[in-house]
């Protein structure tokens, strides 16, 4: 029987999200990649996708939902953290340039 175990790469300085729902059921997928790069006091960048909307006022929406998911998700990491300032990750990540939140890139239907 083949060994299961995962490996993640050593030296990483960028963690893309992309298509994920970012909701609940996927906690302990973000908590465990998080406490593997130990995100708090490293200096990876996470990068965070959002869906593109067919409007301007649809696009705002969809990165403001987006927003509210990524804070829910960063919070309640940052309140089960061993680091005495867990609570404050958010906040950190956005002071150090590592939280960003951009619009997923448009993809040529023809190219797939």
């Amino acid at each position: 029987m083949r060994d299961k175990k995962h490996q993640f790469q050593k030296n990483i300085n960028k963690i893309i999200f992309f298509g994920h729902s970012l909701g609940h059921a996927d906690y302990s997928y973000f908590e465990s990649l998080f406490d593997i790069y130990n995100i708090y006091d490293s200096n990876i960048e996470l990068n965070f996708y959002y869906k593109k909307g067919s409007s301007d006022f649809l696009d705002r929406l969809s990165a403001q939902k987006t927003l509210e998911e990524i804070i829910k998700l960063l919070t309640s990491y940052g309140q089960t953290s061993t680091n005495q300032h867990g609570e404050n990750i958010v906040n950190k990540l956005l002071l150090e340039q590592r939280l960003n939140l951009l619009p997923s890139p448009s993809i040529n239907k023809g190219t797939l």
